[in-house]
């Protein structure tokens, strides 16, 4: 089986659904017997980090792709003509969209969230306008829809009337470094760089409003006021000045300006060290399709406490605790147990290595591969 695969929203700064494209195609080759695959990259990406497997042809867009516009251009001129040529037993829209087109072979479209309906002031409005007609429309003309989570596969049943039965769920997972053991040189490396306090609460992720990072600076401005004065590392990109400010504002008025770390963006092979160095992680997020770091987090080793934001308690189920995302009180409260119990802690982590073994990439490429098998088996019999 040959299958044509749209990757030209993986870009080298990798966001959530990034990590998730990029770790997919990774383990997609080998894992269904018999099947070819051709994956079209961003042109600004190809050339720096290419896929190399006997398995796989790659393809270049004409033009880079990083602007709604161009990748607009490329998905509906340039793409549908390249997959006629190839002739492909299916093609897959990896991120949100499918050509406008007709291409006449089985479909399969991942959506990883609705943010864009359930928090819509955290999208420009252009985008908003985007997603809102080109994912109904490519969930209709799909074959097979990915979720990746039952929040998102419920979102889309409930928002846009996506049939369950069209639906396949395939969670994402966390990549072997976060499992292996840790390398304590490379810890060194990083609390000597970033300056890190021995213990300390984590947050990763940009700082956007939709992570909720005031919540996780609250909570840690009441456990200061109850003298357990535990450091916060915010870990991630700034998206604006505006909402940076309000952070900084916000650590100020509470007095907590030497308990507070921005880092700015990670390395990538600085996460796993950053999560094993944490006494424990925060995810107060207003919402997620999936939740990578929380994963990430458990297979480190390393407690959570999520939101119920989105598919955060799906994801973290009794391995973690899980709170309200606008309840300082009760972020505070979880915190405090954690750190004034350390068998409380310890079984929290031993339920966070268990939970984490269940979600691989492994698992979500072998998934993926059935999900077009499937799609096959039943665009041949329409």
């Amino acid at each position: 089986m040959h299958v044509a695969i749209n990757a030209t929203a993986l870009k080298a700064n990798r966001s959530g659904v990034g990590w998730f494209i990029s770790e997919v195609l990774r383990n997609l080759p080998g894992s269904a017997e018999g099947q070819t695959y051709s994956i079209f990259f961003n042109k600004a990406f190809v050339a720096r980090e290419p896929f190399t497997h006997p398995l796989v042809q790659m393809y270049s867009s004409a033009i880079a792709t990083d602007r709604l516009y161009s990748r607009l251009l490329w998905e509906n001129v340039q793409l549908p003509s390249l997959v006629r040529q190839l002739r492909p037993d299916v093609f897959h829209g990896n991120a949100f969209a499918l050509p406008l087109a007709n291409l006449g072979i089985p479909t399969v479209v991942t959506v990883y969230d609705l943010v864009h309906r359930v928090l819509p002031k955290s999208q420009t409005w252009i985008f908003r306008q985007y997603l809102d007609r080109i994912v109904p429309h490519s969930c209709r003309r799909a074959t097979r829809v990915i979720a990746i989570s039952e929040a998102t596969r419920r979102d889309l049943i409930e928002i846009y009337g996506v049939p369950s039965k069209k639906i396949d769920l395939t969670y994402g997972g966390a990549a072997p470094r976060f499992f292996a053991e840790p390398d304590e040189k490379k810890l060194r490396t990083v609390r000597q760089k970033y300056a890190l306090p021995n213990e300390f609460a984590l947050t990763i992720g940009d700082l956007d409003p939709r992570k909720n990072l005031l919540t996780a600076i609250r909570a840690c401005g009441t456990l200061a006021r109850d003298s357990l004065p535990l450091p916060l590392v915010l870990a991630g990109k700034k998206i604006s000045d505006s909402h940076s400010l309000e952070l900084a504002t916000e650590v100020e008025r509470l007095g907590l300006g030497d308990r507070v770390i921005f880092t700015g963006r990670l390395e990538d092979d600085e996460l796993a060290s950053f999560y094993r160095a944490a006494t424990l992680f925060l995810f107060p997020s207003h919402y997620e399709g999936f939740g990578l770091p929380a994963v990430e987090a458990m297979a480190s080793g390393t407690p959570v406490v999520a939101s119920t934001g989105g598919a955060l308690p799906e994801v973290v189920g009794d391995a973690g605790m899980v709170v309200p995302p606008d309840d300082v009180e009760g972020f505070a409260a979880a915190i405090r147990r954690i750190c004034g119990n350390p068998g409380f802690r310890d079984e929290l982590i031993a339920k966070g290595y268990s939970r984490a073994a269940e979600f691989t990439w492994e698992n979500t490429a072998r998934q993926t591969a059935e999900v077009y098998e499937r799609a096959v088996a039943e665009f041949r019999e329409k």
